[in-house]
């Protein structure tokens, strides 16, 4: 498997509904000087650690070409882990390590590159993101974007899929009504969002060309909100609507969303074993950073892609002031799932703003 590339967290603003989302997208705000803290000595470890075995052929990974990916990953912050993947895609839960339940889908998620997944009050939400299929041409050894297996595919990509986190009982499908492309989505406590490339955009718009696209708000499990387009409007969407500004030539480029916890955004980096905790206040605008020590390997995670796996956003989790994150080893085969407390550094930061 290829190095993989988790993504960053932030520490961002509460929202108390989901309308909050939406909130600041268009407005005109400065931009916001931060200061940048770091805690060098401070190194934020382990708690805990469970380890699961993949060549195991009940864990619910692929265990065919692409061995060991999964597909999705949360937790109740209670020790009780609910993993998603292979093919036919399963879902299971585990009370430590322990496996609890398992149970099939009835669903393909062969050409999933990077499922959205997450447990919202009594029901586990997913989303089979298909984006484009790649299929191989043996004439020129080459892997081509293969256009009719991504419409036959259409339908089930955009739609949104329930199930409760007892496991019992159907597999709800909702669909989602988008025009054209989806391309990528965020599953968040209080309602998600999915952009699109509308079908009238022509061919020739190069795909890092967002000003055509369009963002669709829900709430759960796919009641229509609001939808916002534009380039920058959905860059703030990503940041929660949250206008907050950070060099990104003094600090990594945090572009992944994870959680709050008060009043503080929870945002970082983790790149195999290495990482770091950036806890910004906008209100006294400093940015906190603490080094991450004990990870796991993160070979491999969640998607899909010829050639090796995708980074996914559900492999790091915030839940009850604790962070969760998944990682594969494929050597010892093996899936690590490792505990942080954040509180001792949450307060240390509060202790810095005072």
């Amino acid at each position: 498997m290829k190095k993989t590339f988790i993504g960053y967290l932030l520490v961002l603003i509460p929202l108390s509904s989901y309308s909050c989302l939406q909130a600041e997208i268009g407005d005109n705000v400065l931009e916001k000087e931060y200061q940048t803290i770091r805690m060098e000595n401070d190194s934020l470890r382990p708690t805990r650690k469970w380890t699961f075995r993949y060549d195991d052929e009940k864990f619910p990974c692929d265990h065919g070409a692409y061995d060991g990916t999964i597909k999705g990953f949360d937790t109740d912050g209670k020790g009780r882990f609910y993993i998603l993947g292979g093919e036919p895609v399963r879902l299971a839960c585990f009370i430590g390590e322990n496996m609890e339940w398992s149970r099939g889908l009835g669903l393909s998620m062969r050409h999933c590159q990077n499922a959205l997944f997450k447990m919202v009050n009594d029901s586990i939400y997913f989303i089979n993101e298909v984006k484009y299929i790649y299929s191989f041409n043996e004439a020129n050894s080459m892997y081509f974007k293969d256009e009719a297996k991504s419409n036959l595919y259409m339908d089930e990509a955009n739609s949104i899929f329930r199930i409760h986190k007892s496991g019992k009982g159907d597999v709800e499908r909702f669909p989602l009504y988008i025009d054209g492309e989806y391309l990528e989505g965020n599953l968040r406590n209080n309602g998600f969002y999915v952009v699109a490339r509308p079908k009238n955009v022509p061919d020739s718009v190069p795909g890092y060309d967002r000003s055509h696209d369009v963002a669709y708000l829900f709430t759960y499990p796919n009641k229509l909100q609001n939808k916002i387009s534009g380039e920058n409007d959905i860059a703030k969407l990503h940041l929660n609507g949250t206008p907050v500004f950070i060099d990104l030539e003094n600090n990594p480029p945090y572009m992944v969303f994870y959680g709050k916890i008060d009043t503080f955004l929870i945002y970082g980096s983790i790149d195999y074993d290495i990482g770091s905790i950036a806890i910004i206040d906008t209100i006294h605008h400093t940015i906190t950073k603490y080094p991450i020590s004990g990870l796991p390997r993160l070979d491999a995670t969640t998607g899909w892609f010829p050639g090796g796996a995708l980074s996914s956003d559900n492999t790091t989790v915030i839940v009850n002031k604790h962070l969760y994150t998944i990682g594969y080893d494929n050597i010892k085969m093996t899936y690590t799932i490792v505990e942080y407390d954040l509180s001792p550094i949450l307060l240390m930061t509060k202790a810095i703003d005072s």
